[in-house]
């Protein structure tokens, strides 16, 4: 059976972020948004929604199992 990577140390867990993350991560950009604007490119209002971050964290666990890119949070 094959296992998602994480990466651990005394103070620090890195891991693949699941579906369940959606709202946490749509939070973290929406609060962010002002503040990184200059360093991001333009991004549609969908992108601040937890319906986007569901979308796009639901391949991520497919995509590091198939070793084609691996996403830590």
């Amino acid at each position: 059976m094959l296992t998602l990577p994480v990466l651990t140390t005394p103070r620090l867990v890195l891991r693949v972020p699941a579906v369940g993350d959606a709202e946490a991560l749509a939070a973290f950009v929406l609060r962010n948004r002002e503040h990184l604007r200059p360093f991001e490119p333009a991004r549609p209002d969908s992108y601040f929604t937890p319906q986007f971050w569901a979308q796009d964290l639901s391949t991520l666990a497919i995509r590091a199992l198939r070793e084609e890119l691996v996403t830590f949070i």
